[in-house]
């Protein structure tokens, strides 16, 4: 667990490393001074046309309050609309219904932030005992770090629906209530091998389907999709399903012996009841359901609803269900239907209405009528003669917005993208025609992206010829074993730029100043810390998302968020 501390300030080295230090930094200005002057002469071209660049300028500035920049739902781009539009739709759809939403003046939400933060100090204190010191370190810092921040409520469009629609989202990223919830997000996943009805994403789905026995030709898919799963939770359910999922645990001593289950309960409480956000001019806090893009939101639903699966669904109609997963909320099941050992329309019917029952909330799943073949998450799934076969599935609607070749990222980038985009074709299509059909639709994509023939053939090539000599079933072997010594590595953090200083250049001017003294044993040298390998990592510099759109609502003066509630 890891978190920024700004307010940490490490104590300084030995005198001969940190003049190496000074001498480091002092030869990367000097070579950044030396690139810049180069680029007077020779300016780079840049990767925005004039028109890419005039549009840009527009939306940051004239139109800043009047136009806003959304991302779609489903990874499916990005959408422009007007202010007023979004604002209305967010507070029609959402922020009007007082069952789950309670608007607060400034400073009761003020108050009510510095309530939730003392109550996470008194918290702090009693969990001590119970968790590593890391763990107590990250929640004091991220408290101390974080008073006083209020997340920010915003919404992503689903295009893919009709008539418009928007997801709520909650920034909580910056705020102690988000802390305790990544704290409490770390704690829970521990006990994911607990969730049987769980999948990590669809290539773990594919495996299981994989390995099951030749079906009956009974057999048959059902999909289930839950609707808003997250805001329809009960709270107070949700957090006694909670307790009671622990005290199972506890009972078949499966629970880790450092977990406190008040202590859990009470953490997951906190960061459910204590959602309070800001849009606009106005704050708002969530009375119901789980609270929106909190780090635990996912966890929390994949215990609750897993409770409902072990003690209703699988034992009540466990001899004709063959299979069960769930990926939050979507659901696949392999069932039994008609026959002698089949369900019975009556069957049927309770089965579909059995996903509803459960706790006093208002969860509800759509559950599609039994098939054959359907699409779930990025797989086509069909029922062939009593044998499973996927395929490749990829929305109506999805742009294949790849990063084109002028986008300001390394060049290795579109060698590792065709290599693992291929990879995963390869294992997601049974039938070799179908991964032909998905990898050359992938090849005239990228060229409609802007890459040649030239770079992305050959790359092509290679991939392919190694991918078709692993098994379709292929896992990676780890590099490491358990018993080893994980290797002592310096990460050297540097913002890309396809005009700055090069990898090599970083690596070389680090081996001059530092390298020899860092990777000498400690016993030899004063400061040395034996170091195995150094990694110059790149992040990247703030792209189009960064500068367009932004959590806080901007609005012209008297059309702000307040005077759509009459006030």
């Amino acid at each position: 667990m890891y978190i920024k501390a700004p307010d940490f300030k490490p104590e300084p080295a030995s005198e001969e490393i940190e003049q190496c230090l000074q001498d480091y930094e002092a030869a990367i200005r000097a070579e950044q001074r030396r690139i810049l002057r180069q680029h007077k002469r020779n300016p780079p071209t840049p990767n925005l046309t004039i028109l890419q660049q005039s549009l840009i300028t527009q939306l940051r500035g004239k139109y800043k309050h009047t136009l806003k920049v959304m991302d779609a739902d489903k990874n499916l781009g990005q959408a422009i609309t007007t202010t007023e539009f979004a604002t209305k739709q967010t507070i029609q759809e959402h922020l009007s219904d007082g069952n789950v939403y309670r608007r607060l003046n400034k400073q009761l939400a003020s108050a009510n932030q510095r309530g939730f933060e003392m109550q996470m100090e008194s918290f702090i204190n009693r969990v001590e005992p119970h968790v590593s010191d890391a763990e107590h370190i990250f929640l004091r810092r991220g408290l101390k770090t974080r008073r006083g921040n209020i997340s920010r409520f915003y919404t992503l469009v689903k295009v893919h629906k009709f008539p418009l629609q928007l997801r709520p989202i909650v920034a909580t990223c910056g705020t102690a209530q988000s802390a305790l919830s990544q704290w409490l997000d770390y704690t829970l996943q521990q006990l994911v091998p607990y969730v049987g009805t769980h999948i990590k994403d669809s290539e773990a789905l594919r495996i299981m389907l994989t390995e099951l026995d030749e079906l009956p030709p009974n057999a048959y898919l059902i999909k289930a999709d839950a609707r808003k799963m997250y805001t329809c939770i009960d709270t107070n359910h949700g957090l006694a399903i909670l307790r009671q999922f622990l005290e199972e645990l506890k009972a078949q001593g499966d629970l880790p012996f450092n977990f406190n289950i008040d202590l859990i309960v009470e953490a997951a409480a906190l960061v459910m009841r204590w959602n309070i956000f800001e849009y606009g001019d106005c704050y708002f806090q969530q009375l119901r359901g789980t609270a929106m893009g909190t780090p635990a939101a996912v966890m929390w639903s994949i215990i609750y609803y897993w409770w409902h699966e072990k003690h209703t669904l699988i034992p009540k109609y466990g001899n004709k269900l063959l299979l069960l997963k769930r990926f939050i909320d979507d659901a696949i099941c392999i069932v039994k239907i008609g026959g002698d050992d089949g369900m019975n329309q009556l069957e049927l019917a309770n089965f579909k209405a059995d996903f509803d029952n459960f706790g006093p909330g208002t969860l509800t799943w759509e559950v599609f009528d039994p098939t054959k073949s359907t699409p779930f998450l990025d797989l086509t799934i069909t029922i062939n003669n009593g044998n499973i076969t996927t395929s490749t599935y990829q929305k109506p609607l999805n742009l294949y917005q790849y990063i084109p070749p002028n986008s300001a990222h390394p060049r290795g980038m579109i060698k590792g993208m065709i290599f693992g985009m291929l990879q995963r074709f390869y294992r997601q299509n049974s039938n070799r025609e179908d991964y032909w059909t998905i990898a050359m639709l992938f090849y005239n994509r990228l060229k409609n992206r802007g890459w040649t023939r030239e770079i992305i053939e050959p790359i092509f090539i290679e991939a392919h010829n190694k991918i078709i000599q692993q098994p379709r079933s292929y896992t990676k072997p780890s590099t490491t074993k358990k018993d080893d010594i994980p290797p002592k590595q310096i990460i050297l953090h540097w913002e890309y730029d396809p005009d700055g200083i090069r990898r090599e250049k970083i690596r070389e001017l680090y081996n001059t100043h530092l390298g020899s003294l860092l990777s000498s044993p400690i016993e030899e040298v004063d400061g040395g810390l034996a170091t195995d390998r150094v990694i110059v990592a790149y992040s990247r510099p703030p792209n189009l998302r960064d500068l367009l759109q932004s959590a806080k609502l901007q609005h012209i003066e008297g059309e702000e968020v307040s005077t759509y509630f009459g006030s």
